[in-house]
């Protein structure tokens, strides 16, 4: 008996289409799986974008309070709660000291981050909301939810072999909730609910002592009773006068003794005080007090003052004031000989408004121009945390002295001799701003291609180029006395320092390249097409 074609055939389509309609259920079956799972899951991601969306908040409140791009990173990559952390610590430092934004120093000294050197630029460069998003599984670490769009052949189409694939293809293509599709939700919950972004990342907080105005107002009040201790009673009165017999019948070397003796025992008092106070304080804010280092000054000598600050990597003003100072005056020599039309900035030029004269204001009681922002803002920050009752840029202690008590409340001053104690005059902020401003006269006329030393509180001297130097952050130029860095001009024959280490440098290149990022956000986005 022959075949029966017809049979064949009949029976071959019924079980190629029972094939194809197994296949359709299994992918149509495997979406409403997928789907279901993703209606599940869907309110996981929401919770772990909350969490993105609030590390992220704190990451930017952290940039605000001075923590570099680099570590509010390194932080978020440290733990769960690392940059919760990192942001409480910096406000409570913040707090303490009075102002709203830490120096480098300030969070150099709170935070330590031992492998901050080798993160990489790239997620350095990230945007930070998409870097928090990925830390806590609302975006892939690396790979893509995108299945493979390889199209089948149009034989496996007609079979239903392309089924699932199609099914995925919807999936992955639709938007199911807020901006992902299915696959997405179903891809990200299965990843870890935290994952760190830089290995090894970790993060240790050092216990700062702040040298608040508490602080301050104590050891002042502590010190002035131990000189006045040390003079008074049987044994002080006895050693002096000792050495006022020692010293013969001559009224002035006799004098002279009297004062020799109690100055060595107020400063035999004093010695181990101020010592105290610099090793618990030196990382709070000791010796940025300028009140603090007049009074070290007075009781102990401009030579033990250098002594200490150089004992604690501050650097005495001595030696390189003076080395400035001549640097100063060569290039001003320099200009005036050469007539190059760039003058030497003065304060009243870079941190003042341009000059306003009222017709009114006549002689010594003319009033300088206010401050630019910038000039409020070091002088600010200079007055933080400091026994100040307040100041004013635009009156010299001179000119106060030759007003009438109606001048000085017409000019906002205080009017008695009472109510200038603690009070800053324009000498005063002239001071201040000396030094970060020479600072700006050479980073803001760099020739590129020259070299210039700069002197890192705390870490040494390095020889920079222009070009170097401009990658860098003004913040850490416009501190107020003394800078964290302090630039110098080379003269010719003068030794040069080591060059910069790469590490140093982008430290403060890592600052820089968030306040340009920060100043572009701030003008908006740009219509490429204007």
């Amino acid at each position: 008996m022959g075949l029966d074609w017809k049979m064949f055939a009949a029976d071959f389509l019924t079980e190629v289409t029972e094939d194809i309609e197994e296949r359709q259920d299994a992918a149509k079956e495997y979406e409403k799986e997928q789907k279901a799972a993703a209606e599940r899951n869907a309110q996981l991601i929401q919770q772990r974008d909350l969490k993105a969306r609030s590390a992220a908040s704190l990451g930017k409140q952290a940039r605000a309070l001075g923590a570099s791009p680099a570590q509010v990173r390194t932080a978020m990559a440290s733990g769960v709660t690392g940059i919760a952390d990192l942001y409480n610590k910096l406000q409570a430092a913040a707090n303490t000291k009075g102002i709203k934004t830490l120096g480098v120093d300030d969070v150099d000294a709170l935070i330590n981050m031992p492998n901050l050197a080798t993160v990489n630029q790239e997620l350095v460069d990230m945007p930070l909301e998409e870097f928090a998003k990925r830390t806590y599984g609302v975006q892939p670490l690396t790979t893509t939810t995108k299945p493979d769009t390889k199209e089948a052949s149009m034989l496996a189409s007609m079979f239903g072999y392309d089924a699932k694939q199609r099914a995925e293809k919807r999936l992955s293509d639709k938007e199911y909730a807020g901006g992902l599709s299915v696959a997405d939700i179903n891809a990200l919950s299965r990843q870890s609910e935290y994952s760190s972004l830089i290995d090894d990342a970790t993060m240790t907080f050092t216990e700062v002592d702040y040298f608040t105005s508490d602080a301050s107002l104590t050891f002042s009040k502590t010190l002035s009773k131990a000189m006045s201790d040390a003079v008074s009673g049987d044994d002080a009165e006895a050693y002096i006068k000792s050495k006022v017999r020692a010293a013969g019948n001559d009224i002035e070397a006799r004098k002279e003794a009297d004062r020799k003796a109690r100055a060595l025992l107020k400063a035999k008092a004093a010695k181990p005080l101020i010592e105290h106070f610099a090793e618990t304080y030196y990382k709070g804010g000791f010796f940025d007090n300028r009140l603090v280092k007049n009074q070290i000054e007075a009781s102990m000598g401009t030579t033990y003052l250098n002594e200490l600050l150089d004992i604690y990597g501050y650097g005495s003003d001595t030696q390189e004031d003076s080395d400035q100072d001549s640097s100063t005056t060569s290039s001003s020599t320099d200009s005036l000989e050469g007539n190059q039309e760039t003058p030497i900035i003065n304060v009243e030029q870079t941190l003042r408004q341009p000059e306003v004269i009222d017709p009114e204001a006549e002689g010594s009681t003319e009033a300088a121009s206010p401050l630019t922002d910038e000039g409020k803002a070091i002088v600010e920050q200079a007055l933080s945390g400091q026994l100040i009752k307040g100041y004013t840029a635009e009156f010299t202690r001179e000119q106060w002295d030759n007003m009438s008590r109606k001048e000085r409340k017409d000019n906002g001053l205080p009017e008695s001799r009472l109510g200038i104690v603690g009070f800053d005059f324009k000498d005063d902020i002239d001071e201040m701003l000396e030094k970060p401003l020479r600072n700006l006269n050479i980073k803001r006329n760099l020739d590129p291609d020259k070299e210039y030393k700069i002197k890192i509180k705390g870490k040494g001297t390095y020889t920079v180029t222009g070009n170097q130097l401009s990658t860098m952050s003004d913040s850490a130029f416009t501190s107020p006395y003394k800078p964290a860095i302090e630039i110098t001009e080379y003269r010719e024959g003068d030794n040069k320092a080591k060059k910069i280490t790469q590490r140093i440098l982008e430290r403060y290149q890592r600052d820089f390249k968030e306040e340009v990022q920060e100043e572009k956000d701030s003008l908006g986005p740009t219509n490429p097409n204007m």
